[in-house]
């Protein structure tokens, strides 16, 4: 298995579980009690990017007992993930969000500025295209994004990563 490969200037809580074949870049967070799996595919999460608190990313491998076809998990950059959601063998483009506790499966992509709501299920080999929002369990397309949601996107990203320069230093006291 491979080491993790994470940059000097991200955040990652003391209590998230980085583990195998994983790229983080700089200024991109990984907040509490989160798992990032990459034990036999790779993760690659970009910059300015923040998985937040009880999240889960993984991959898929026939390794792992599943049926053929393994595939990484990628998060691009400036892309939100809600608290405690799970993201699974999928591709999450620049500027996409992905709500609490949202599921999202193997083989999704979520393009630019993509939203899926949250408690939102996302099953395998669906395309959320840029501009869409959706929602429910099983997700559906319900509409397009507007101009404010879609800046609400770029303030997320902006917001986490100013919490998570916040935390770094709140950890550095705690030692």
């Amino acid at each position: 298995m491979i080491d993790p490969t994470i940059h000097p200037l991200a955040f990652i809580a003391d209590s998230a579980d980085i583990i195998g074949n994983i790229t983080i870049s700089e200024y991109s967070s990984v907040f509490y009690n989160c798992v990032v799996r990459g034990d036999f595919q790779n993760i690659t999460i970009g910059t300015d990017t923040n998985i937040q608190d009880n999240t889960v990313l993984h991959v898929r491998s026939t390794l792992l007992g599943t049926p053929p076809g393994s595939n990484p998990c990628i998060v691009g950059n400036n892309v939100t993930i809600g608290h405690s959601s799970l993201i699974h063998a999928c591709t999450l483009h620049n500027y996409s969000f992905a709500g609490m506790k949202s599921c999202i499966m193997d083989f999704v992509v979520m393009e630019p500025y993509s939203m899926v709501g949250a408690g939102s299920l996302v099953v395998s080999n669906k395309v959320i295209k840029t501009s869409e929002l959706w929602v429910r369990r099983p997700t559906k397309f319900v509409r397009m994004l507007t101009e404010e949601e879609k800046k609400f996107i770029e303030r997320s990203e902006k917001s986490y990563t100013s919490f998570a320069n916040m935390n770094k230093k709140y950890a550095k006291k705690k030692q």
